[in-house]
């Protein structure tokens, strides 16, 4: 037992070992530890739990439930750990999986490699210095700004903001510093986080969409992406978070942790928001009617749901925010669904399949007579519902937009 991996087995023996407050153990499978003379060891469940709580210990863990199953626990970390926990357990009522104490500490020798010797750090090399950016709430650099430093026990310092919004001090000591803009009222500014900390800007592509794009990031609703003031822009121009047009640039933040504190020996109550994606059509017939009570079958990510439609032909069910695509089955009809590919209600693309799947036809966008055939099915739609016949984008958006109802 001389080297070590990183999930804690080691070559030459039978198992993994671990390691309680009265030694080191040795898990190992009974096939393999037949010619193994330790004294066996009985732990318990809490002993389990301690080890999933410790990062190495929990990764030896894992690797034991994946050889012991053949399979990789994934899923919120408080399932997985459930699940490790009654698979070990199992396998140790079973025998399957045994316990010995190792009779000595085992010590482990790992070479450490040799540092390359450096040369001698010079005094500008050891000199502490703090760097400083300032930038608008469009994350725009303002250059110019006076700004100053003054390190703990230390004299001050005070610069103009240069090129992109930042200032770099030299020679402060003491481990921090106070930062002022001396000419800026102090309401108007506040500390913030640097961007590579604060998020990412996601490019928007075909069948993209906000609940899904959040619960991709893990997110359980899509109102903390899109009601990020980094994205007000986006969300002023695009009346739905589920209508996105490709090429949009959505901010997607980093998760943020809130250790709350609350006194012991009482139960206290905290509320998840929590949001359920929903598919919505309404189903007509060859006349337009609604095909009210029509029973079906909807398909979405290989799960199948048998309902019905209600009086007016709508269909109404919760789906899965990371699927994309699905069916609606009524009797011999099949229908085709795609989930987040809907571009927003005034781009061109957007009134199109919007006419298209309202029974209208339109040649797809990459066709040459795609804007000959778009004009005729807004013409036979204004003519339908008895509006103005003028043929334009601007001259019917918001009526489809009623009429389909996003």
């Amino acid at each position: 037992m001389k080297e070590h991996d990183r999930f804690g087995r080691f070559e030459g023996a039978p198992g993994w070992v671990l390691h309680d407050l009265l030694g080191d153990l040795l898990l190992a499978f009974a096939d393999d530890a037949r010619s193994v003379k330790w004294p066996r060891e009985r732990i318990a469940a809490f002993e389990l739990q301690r080890w999933l709580a410790d990062g190495w210990a929990r990764r030896t863990l894992l690797e034991i439930y994946r050889e012991l199953t053949g399979l990789s626990a994934h899923g919120w970390r408080e399932d997985v750990d459930g699940e490790v926990l009654a698979a070990l357990l199992r396998a140790l009522d079973a025998r399957e999986l045994l316990v010995f104490r190792l009779p000595t500490p085992l010590l482990i020798e790992v070479p450490f490699p040799k540092q390359p010797e450096r040369p001698p750090i010079g005094p500008s090399d050891k000199e502490d210095w703090i760097g400083v950016l300032l930038v608008d709430a469009q994350e725009r650099p303002v250059t110019g700004a006076r700004c100053e430093v003054t390190p703990d026990g230390g004299a001050s310092q005070e610069r103009a903001l240069g090129e992109g919004g930042r200032a770099r001090f030299g020679g402060v000591s003491g481990g921090t510093a106070y930062i002022d803009f001396p000419e800026i009222d102090a309401s108007e500014w506040q500390p913030g986080i640097s961007p590579s900390s604060a998020g990412r800007m996601h490019v928007v592509e075909q069948g993209d969409h906000v609940a899904g794009l959040a619960a991709q990031s893990g997110f359980r609703t899509y109102k903390t992406i899109w009601n990020h003031p980094k994205n007000a822009k986006l969300a002023s121009l695009r009346a739905s978070p589920n209508a996105l047009l490709p090429g949009d640039e959505l901010f997607i933040p980093n998760k943020k942790s809130r250790p709350t504190q609350r006194a012991t020996n009482t139960e206290h109550r905290f509320v998840l928001q929590r949001d359920a994606l929903r598919l919505r059509v309404r189903i007509t017939d060859g006349i337009c009617a609604p095909m009210a009570g029509a029973a079906c079958a909807v398909d979405v990510g290989g799960i199948s749901e048998t309902s019905a439609l209600d009086g007016d032909g709508k269909l109404d069910e919760p789906i899965d925010a990371f699927q994309g695509a699905g069916t609606i089955a009524l009797g011999d009809l099949v229908l085709a669904v795609s989930i987040g590919t809907l571009d927003p209600h005034d781009e061109k693309s957007g009134i199109a399949a919007r006419l298209v799947n309202l029974g209208y036809e339109v040649s797809d966008p990459s066709e040459s007579d795609f804007e000959e055939t778009l004009a005729w099915a807004i013409e036979e739609f204004q003519c339908d519902h008895g509006l103005s016949i003028r043929g334009t984008v601007d001259a019917v958006k918001d009526d489809l937009e009623k009429v389909y109802g996003c």
